[in-house]
């Protein structure tokens, strides 16, 4: 919840965590030959929420898209968030929700 604010200036609503979690190397992050030298990787969590309105960027990012499904699998760089993505689908159709197919990956 503080990411999303502090992030986007969004406050969310109706937040489930998925169950998709993987664990990220500590070099990706800008500032991590500050941290613990035992600390070697980090973990990521993956929530599904729902927010209105528009974000107001941090300075951490500098653009954003409202798109579907099918247009964010294509857009997404990393395995672990594509699989989030399918899994939040999935949890979808479960409540009658009408989703499209993703693709494979």
């Amino acid at each position: 919840k503080r990411e999303l604010f502090e992030e986007t200036a969004l406050v969310g609503v109706n937040w489930l965590q998925l169950d998709s979690t993987c664990t990220l190397p500590k070099t990706i992050f800008n500032d991590h030959m500050y941290w613990p030298k035992h600390l070697h990787v980090v973990p990521e969590y993956a929530f599904s929420v729902e927010v209105q309105g528009d974000p107001l960027l941090s300075s951490e990012h500098s653009e954003y898209r409202w798109c579907d499904a099918i247009q964010a699998q294509k857009l997404l760089k990393y395995d672990s968030n594509r699989i989030a993505l399918w899994e939040l689908c999935e949890r979808l159709k479960d409540q009658g929700k009408r989703i499209p197919e993703l693709d494979r990956f």
